[in-house]
């Protein structure tokens, strides 16, 4: 197809950093068909998501003034630069992620007309444990620039829920695309190998134990990180010697670490910071823990999923989805670490139940969330959308 005739897609995310809607954003970017799509990203600030598409060839905008928190200044600021860029490489199609680019980049798409609006909501920010009033301002939000927007995708039926309950968007607008990896990508490091690199990382503490239970997950509140230490002050009391990992940075730690050092929990809870290709690691754990209050469709779980490791995970956003209940993994409610607790327990004490889960849960993410199909259902959402204004 001649370059002439490639829709052009620019992508916004709030911030450059990784997670989870930046690997969305860079799996599209780099994924889609390039005979058909032309693409750019745009991101809040300099970081490793934008340093990694320009290296990869993708044309890349940062967005200086764009924050994750309500600022109004830098809100207001935020938005002439997007507008600019946008007016700059005049779009198709305007994808945005996360909360506060959708709504920035949709009231910023007014100047261009011509400019599509999908939005991908990786877990409404309304639905984090935020006070109520900014809980409503988020709604409020969503619901009046989602008029701008000619899509919404919900990356699990349960935020499509939420968007249904709340009056987000009509039905009609709404569509659900589960996020997908590709688990033969990955090269999961063998256990020996992957508990030496952790060891490394925990010097100069020592990671003796034979149990290793770990998550992946940012430093941050909604990550649910106190619950999984509380939880762990309990499993020690029942399987002595057990060590507890979490791969991952952010605002918390000063809080996790007096936390850790409250439960006296200092050999046994490491705070490993992030680690490069940190799902290579995962075979070392005999356990993987989410106890996360609030997630969209977590790549992490799929990961661990693909590493086929026995799971315990809280039942929020996509979670049950992902994993049923006695069938993939353990799901507890939010906010409990004594069902955590229980479930890494049962898991660490029941091998062969936890190697039956390992496996089903292997099974599952290589036949229903793979990238594959998360890149095709999303081209074809661009292509029903583009053909309406044809």
């Amino acid at each position: 197809m001649p370059d002439f005739q490639k829709k052009k897609i620019l992508y916004l995310v709030t911030l450059s950093e990784l997670g989870g809607a930046q690997r969305y954003v860079r799996d599209l970017a780099t994924r889609l068909p390039a005979g058909e799509f032309s693409v750019a990203v745009a991101a809040g600030g300099e970081g490793p998501l934008l340093s990694e598409l320009a290296q990869s060839g993708v044309t890349v905008f940062p967005i200086a003034h764009l924050v994750r928190e309500i600022a109004p200044f830098k809100d207001w600021t935020a938005s002439r630069e997007i507008r600019r860029v946008i007016k700059r490489w005049q779009p198709d199609v305007l994808h945005v992620n996360s909360s506060k680019a959708g709504v920035l980049g949709t009231i910023s798409a007014r100047a261009t007309p011509a400019t599509r609006v999908i939005y991908t909501a990786h877990g409404f920010v309304f639905n984090e444990p935020l006070p109520k009033w900014r809980r409503k301002v988020y709604r409020i939000a969503e619901r009046r620039t989602a008029r701008g927007k000619d899509v919404l995708i919900c990356v699990s039926q349960a935020d499509r829920q939420s968007a249904l309950h709340w009056n987000i968007a009509p039905t009609e607008k709404l569509t659900t695309i589960h996020n997908g990896i590709d688990p033969s990508a990955i090269r999961f490091y063998p256990v020996q190998k992957a508990r030496e690199i952790l060891a490394q990382h925990a010097k100069p503490r020592s990671l003796n134990s034979k149990l290793l239970v770990g998550t992946i997950a940012n430093l941050y509140p909604t990550k649910g990180i106190r619950d999984f230490i509380a939880a762990a002050a309990m499993v020690v009391q029942k399987i002595p010697g057990t060590t507890f990992i979490v791969i991952g940075e952010g605002s918390e730690r000063p809080a996790l670490e007096s936390l850790i050092h409250r439960y006296g929990l200092n050999d046994t809870f490491h705070l490993l910071g992030a680690i490069p290709d940190a799902a290579r690691l995962l075979p070392a754990f005999e356990v993987y823990v989410n106890a996360s209050h609030k997630e969209g469709f977590p790549y992490s779980l799929l990961e661990a999923m693909a590493a086929q490791r026995p799971i315990a995970a809280t039942a929020v956003g996509g979670v049950p989805e992902m994993l049923r209940d006695g069938n993939e993994g353990l799901l507890v409610p939010p906010g409990q670490p004594v069902a955590l607790n229980n479930a890494i327990v049962q898991l660490l004490q029941n091998r062969a139940q936890a190697q039956t889960f390992g496996h089903a849960a292997g099974q599952r993410v290589g036949h229903e969330f793979t990238l594959s199909q998360m890149i095709e259902k999303t081209a074809a959402c661009y292509r029903r959308v583009l053909e309406r204004t044809q």
